[in-house]
Parts: C-alpha cells; sequence; structure tokens
C-alpha cells in the first residue's frame, strides 16, 4: 500500500524506492535504527515536495528534540546528501 503511495505521489518506480533503502542500509539516517517500507515515513521537501528518502516516525516528527551530537552529525549529513538524490 505505503508503495503504491509513493509511486504515485514521488513518480518514482519501485526499484528507485528499494535503491533508496539499499543506500539508506535500511535504516534510518538520522538514528539508523532498521527500516521498512511497512514502518518508515516518507520524509521530503515540503516546499518542492521531492523525495529526500525514508525515516522512523521518531526522527520524522522529532529531528530536533532530544538530539546527541551523532544524531545531529546523522541528521546534517542526511539533508545535505539525501539517498534520493
Amino acid at each position: 500500500m505505503i508503495l503504491e503511495k509513493i509511486k504515485k505521489v514521488f513518480n518514482i518506480s519501485e526499484s528507485q524506492v528499494c535503491e533508496i533503502l539499499r543506500k539508506q542500509d535500511h535504516k534510518c539516517p538520522i538514528c539508523e535504527k532498521p527500516i521498512s517500507l511497512d514502518d518508515c515515513h516518507i520524509e521530503h521537501q515540503h516546499d518542492t515536495n521531492r523525495l529526500r528518502g525514508f525515516t522512523c516516525p521518531r526522527c520524522n516528527v522529532s529531528y530536533i528534540r532530544g538530539l546527541n551530537q551523532s544524531v545531529i552529525d546523522n541528521l546534517y549529513k542526511y539533508i545535505k546528501n539525501p539517498p534520493a538524490f
């Protein structure tokens, strides 16, 4: 179900979705916890609707609450070089 939404909204193929998850090593790029399409959030730029990648639900809604330095570093790397670009 989520795959169909991703394909339709972001106009990408199933193989592109799989490639993004592979680039992320099937982990949230911010906290590095394992994720799958069944339990991830679609992370995108709201002004352009451009897909950045996939994050865990917690990181998607709380980028800056209670972050330690390694998570901040991962967030910076993710925003500067998203796996979907």
